[in-house]
């Protein structure tokens, strides 16, 4: 690894903690600074912009690990609403790291957001799942906002899946007429790897900003998530994996090495 990519963990920190920042923040980093994504100005800047000013955001599963750094760096680029869903379980961990609004995923479609972001411009929608699913609300609640900036979009995260984005969100963003009357909706999607050489512009400042004891982390500026724990090193992979499938909520899957006791 880089050193330039390496940040030093704070006191306040654990091993495991640390483990699991690195990969889901720059997926955030890329969707919300960089031009394949949304392009905002990032709150690391000297500019001293907080370009979140007078405007909200969508966030799209924000007690997933994506989405619990997406609602953090949202509130660092001065977001004034962040607007997000979780299970019911997890509203108030997603309120504490800074979302405004955070309603039941079971129960909420795109008029319920479109209710919580009121009149406020929404900048963009960031989708932190993107199943094809969630693709399709994020669309849908560009489509029916009130207010949205002249270069909002869908900026989704780039998955194993074949079809991505989603055809038929895709298709629900081109569509014209009465149910797209604020414009088409663009889907922008991101792959997050803050090694490549092109995207070292964001994750190594990014990496100073978070690491060491005068960093975003040990000023509690920035959360890092839950861990459920696998013990048993290399041996415990498969288990982990199935912890995921089966579904985890508000918390990150960390396996630990094995130390021979």
């Amino acid at each position: 690894m880089p050193s330039s990519l390496i940040a030093p963990i704070p006191t306040s920190t654990s091993f495991e903690q640390a483990a699991g920042i690195s990969l889901a923040t720059m997926a955030v980093a890329i969707a919300f600074y960089h031009t394949i994504g949304y392009g905002m100005i990032p709150p690391w800047s000297t500019s001293g912009e907080k370009v979140g000013k007078g405007k909200a955001m969508v966030i799209l599963g924000g007690a997933s690990s994506v989405g619990q750094y997406a609602v953090q760096l949202a509130r660092l680029s001065g977001f004034e609403k962040i607007v997000t869903n979780s299970g019911v379980e997890n509203i108030e961990m997603v309120k504490a790291l800074g979302a405004d609004i955070v309603l039941d995923r079971k129960v909420s479609g795109a008029r319920e957001f479109v209710e919580a972001v009121g009149e406020m411009e929404v900048a963009f929608v960031f989708d932190a799942i993107s199943a094809p699913s969630t693709q399709r609300l994020g669309v849908e609640i560009l489509q029916a906002v009130e207010k949205r900036s002249a270069d909002s979009c869908l900026v989704t995260l780039h998955t194993v899946h074949p079809d991505h984005p989603d055809p038929e969100a895709v298709k629900l963003g081109l569509k014209e007429g009465k149910e797209n009357a604020n414009g088409k909706v663009e889907i922008r999607q991101v792959l997050g790897l803050g090694s490549q050489k092109d995207l070292r512009y964001l994750s190594e400042p990014l990496m100073g900003a978070l690491g060491g004891e005068e960093g975003w982390i040990a000023k509690r500026k920035f959360v890092p998530n839950r861990v459920r724990l696998v013990e048993g090193g290399l041996g415990s992979v498969d288990e982990a994996l199935e912890l995921n499938r089966k579904g985890v909520s508000g918390v990150k899957v960390v396996v630990r090495p094995w130390d021979g006791e």
